[in-house]
């Protein structure tokens, strides 16, 4: 069942989230103290409430359900059931089948869930004999069973006429007494909303929005340096002035002409008083935005932080159901999940810790028979810490297990072909450990549903560097292992090096950097046939940046500025035009139209006003691994495109997704004005939008193919007309291919003129 009407079901999904969590909870903390009824109270308050959302909104599978649910936590609460292994077994299904019910009404994806076989479960539950529990003395009290009506606060109570909603506190306990109606509230004790909820995207908006108010800020700044200027250059006028006609004093034939310098003097000091009040009222404006720019940026960044908590309440149950699956005992400890990150870290960071720690459960923590033959404890310690350091988070894995087998990890290395044995003899015990995150490496012999499903650390590792972290391991053989995740705290804003390429700028995270310096040819190695710089005893490969990112450019005559971007301990080196700047940048994500490219990380605007692209560090270090960098010393002839738009924005765009494929591109406003430039230039294919005054792309197409010398010309032509007539009367003018805006895939229009060009050749 999927639920059509938008605004109701996300405040289901959220509403629904947060009741599941609730009792999941609950359960496994019921799991732990059976005998502690305490936690029966909320998880019969979570089930009705979810129980009367889907009711409302017509999830009848999931209402079911979680009725069944609510008549065992209020048979357990009463004293008549048994908590048993098997108890908790039937109860996390029937909980896993509402998640998938439910996840069904919010995104319509099939549950693929037999309600009528997990029903029949939980009623057999209810009916398979009742058994008094003994009262545990050391249990909480535990309050009345609540009325219906009283624990009614569902999904209904959550719906407001606007686009924010206020949360529910958890209702209170009632107790039958009169009510004096002089002790109701005043208007000064009226219930207050205390906070909102705010869609992510929102967020987003406005975390964009305060990154253009800063760019106005910066300007504004500017602005007041150009007024300082100006006074400047007035103070030295007056002064000129002023020496002039001191000057004329001693002539008294030149009375006119004093007269003359007395009028310009006296409009030069009313120009310098409004210069003077400009500069004032400049800078008190100045200063006032910039204090409010920096309180809404911080109020607005703090909206967009989350505890750790948010991600590490999902391991409780990923850890019980795998350690049970694998018989194994295990205590789970969770520390610093008040520690708060950026939203969009954890939704990152999630995969990456959740893989991790199946891997401590999985390769790590022993069964409990070999933990006891190696006089350990039969259950073994998990811990997952969060903690700040600086600007940074850190997320650490922690088993009291068998840690890394450092001869396991060469004979795998060795029997996958990955590194020699002479490679391996250099290595030191942490390079050896750190060969768990190389691309295709296991230590398992057979496939298990924890490991050997194609996804290994290397995809990890791969992951936290997307984020701009770093991913280390430590262990200590029979005793443990850990792994440490290293995240920026604050993803919103970042800081960059700013370099050039050509008339373009682009922004490289300063953490991925280890310096840049400038190169001169004798630098590099000589006895490697790839160009090597040696650094700090380490040799770095270099590259062109222009090369990586297709645009062929031939190198600048040395010395060369370059950027040593580092992963762990990889070093690689990346030549650009030139090295401009350290800036504090807010990151926006990138264009659709540039979303497919896989170094582009987002985009910003630099305190000049200048768009600038920031860059993908791990993207760009695997590309040059995998590159053969000898023939970037090698300048190569860009084809040259002819590019008819008369959209500026979008002609624009394209010459920019033309240009850094390596293409040279000459831009024509019209039919008209295309077919000019084609005459007087040599071109390898034409790219031209359709609708365009004076002539359109197809009457262009069709003069063009009345020149025997462009018969064979490749035309791509680039429209919103996605009409079969359009594209037939396209084809019949001759174009080569026909593409459409609306849909339109940048892979799709380089992957044709490659293609064409090359049948051309």
């Amino acid at each position: 069942m999927y639920i059509e009407d938008g605004e109701l079901r996300s405040l289901y999904q959220i509403a629904s989230a947060e009741h599941l969590q609730a009792i999941e909870s609950g359960l496994l903390a019921l799991e732990t103290h059976p005998y502690d009824r305490s936690p029966l109270e909320t998880l019969m308050r979570e089930a009705h409430s979810l129980k009367g959302d889907s009711r409302m909104l017509g999830v009848t599978d999931a209402e079911t359900l979680v009725h069944h649910l609510e008549e065992i936590f209020s048979q357990w609460r009463q004293g008549n059931l048994e908590p048993s292994p098997d108890l908790f077994e039937v109860l996390y299904r029937g909980l896993d089948a509402v998640k998938k019910i439910v996840h069904e009404a919010v995104t319509g994806e099939p549950a693929n869930i037999s309600t009528f076989h997990i029903a029949a479960e939980l009623i057999q539950v209810l009916h398979s004999g009742t058994t008094q529990v003994p009262p545990n003395p050391s249990a909480s009290s535990v309050t009345p069973s609540a009325t219906d009506d009283d624990l009614d606060l569902g999904l209904d109570s959550l719906i407001a006429p606007h686009e924010t909603f206020q949360e529910i506190p958890a209702p209170p306990t009632f107790e039958e007494e009169a009510v004096d109606p002089k002790t109701l509230a005043t208007p000064d004790d009226r219930y207050q909303i205390e906070s909102v909820r705010v869609a992510s995207h929102k967020l987003d908006a406005l975390m964009t929005t305060i990154g253009d108010l800063s760019l106005t800020q910066q300007r504004l700044a500017r602005q007041q340096e150009l007024i300082t200027e100006t006074l400047n250059y007035w103070e030295q006028l007056q002064a000129h002035t002023l020496a002039s006609q001191r000057l004329l004093q001693p002539y008294p034939e030149l009375f006119a002409l004093r007269q003359h310098y007395d009028h310009l003097r006296q409009q030069l000091d009313t120009l310098g008083r409004s210069l003077q009040q400009l500069q004032a009222r400049a800078s008190v404006d100045e200063a006032y935005l910039t204090a409010v720019v920096g309180g809404l940026k911080h109020e607005i960044q703090n909206l967009q932080f989350l505890p750790l908590a948010t991600i590490f309440n999902l391991l409780p149950r990923a850890v019980r159901d795998i350690a049970k699956e694998q018989n194994k005992q295990v205590r789970l400890i969770i520390e610093g999940a008040e520690v708060t990150v950026d939203r969009r870290i954890l939704e990152g960071v999630k995969d990456p810790l959740i893989h991790l720690v199946r891997n401590a459960l999985d390769h790590g923590i022993e069964s409990p028979a070999e933990r006891q033959q190696q006089g350990k404890p039969a259950e073994g310690t998990l811990t997952v810490r969060g903690r700040s350091q600086g600007n940074e988070v850190v997320i650490e894995v922690i088993d009291d297990g068998r840690g890394l087998d450092r001869s396991a990890i060469r004979e795998a290395v060795l029997k996958r072909g990955l590194y020699t044995e002479a490679e391996l003899a250099a290595m030191g015990p942490s390079e050896i450990e750190a060969l768990i995150f190389t691309p295709g490496f296991s230590t398992r012999q057979q496939v298990s549903t924890l490991s050997g499903r194609g996804v290994g650390l290397d995809v990890v590792r791969t992951n936290v560097e997307e984020l701009n972290g770093s991913l280390q391991v430590q262990s200590t053989p029979g005793q443990g292992c850990r792994f440490q995740i290293t995240l920026q705290a604050n993803r919103g804003t970042m800081a960059i090096l700013v370099v050039r390429l050509q008339e373009y700028f682009y922004g490289l995270p300063i953490d991925a950097i280890a310096t840049s310096l400038l190169l001169r040819q004798e630098e590099f190695l000589l006895e490697v046939s790839e160009p090597t710089l040696l650094w700090n005893n380490h040799p770095v490969p270099i590259a062109w940046l222009a090369v990586l990112l297709g645009q062929q450019t031939p190198p600048q005559p040395p010395p060369y500025p370059c950027v040593i971007l580092r992963q762990g301990n990889r070093y690689r080196g990346l030549i650009v035009d030139e090295i401009v700047d350290f800036q504090n940048v807010q990151l926006k994500p990138p264009h659709p139209l540039l979303q497919q490219l896989p170094y582009l990380l987002g985009v910003t605007l630099l305190d000049n006003g200048e768009p600038c692209h920031l860059l993908r560090p791990s993207a760009l270090m695997r590309t040059l691994d995998d590159a053969q960098m000898s023939r970037v010393f090698q300048p190569v002839a860009k084809p040259r495109i002819l590019l008819v738009e008369d959209s500026l924005p979008i002609r624009t765009q394209l010459r920019r997704i033309l240009e850094r494929a390596g293409y040279e591109v000459t831009t024509a406003v019209d039919g008209a004005d295309g077919f000019q430039q084609l005459r007087t230039g040599h071109f390898q294919a034409v790219v031209s939008d359709v609708e365009m005054p004076q002539q359109n792309g197809i009457e262009m197409t069709r003069r063009i193919r009345q020149l025997p010398e462009y018969k064979t010309l490749p035309i791509i032509l680039v429209t919103t007309l996605a009409g079969a007539s359009d594209r037939q009367r396209a084809l019949a003018a001759g174009a080569n291919a026909y593409l459409t805006k609306g849909n339109f895939d940048q892979t799709l229009l380089l992957d044709t003129l490659k293609e064409l060009i090359h049948e051309q050749n």
